[in-house]
């Protein structure tokens, strides 16, 4: 598998990217992952229904359900800190450092 992004290619997903359907949004994610070599997961989210129930009550227009997200964070999935388990080599410092 290649990881990485060469510098004159476009990542699939930039800050603030706009998605139009979930299943596009899960492709590019995915495509993302493949990218970087790192699970992503959402972090926080708006669902969409929520949203739309506070719209309804001040009689605002609501947006498609199927988003089922208004807004959503991602970030990876050891959020940043890579993951050490006991048994790993390694994990204990050496004698005399601090």
């Amino acid at each position: 598998m290649k990881c990485g992004l060469f510098y004159s290619e476009m990542p699939a997903i930039v800050l603030g990217q706009v998605f139009t359907s979930i299943a596009v949004f899960k492709q590019r994610l995915a495509e993302y992952e493949k990218e970087q070599c790192v699970p992503y997961i959402v972090l926080s989210s708006k669902l969409a229904e929520k949203y739309n129930a506070d719209r309804r009550a001040n009689g605002r227009s609501e947006m498609p359900e199927e988003l089922v997200w208004k807004e959503a964070t991602i970030t990876c999935k050891h959020f940043g800190e890579p993951r050490m388990s006991e048994h790993m080599e390694g994990k204990e410092r050496r004698p005399n450092r601090k």
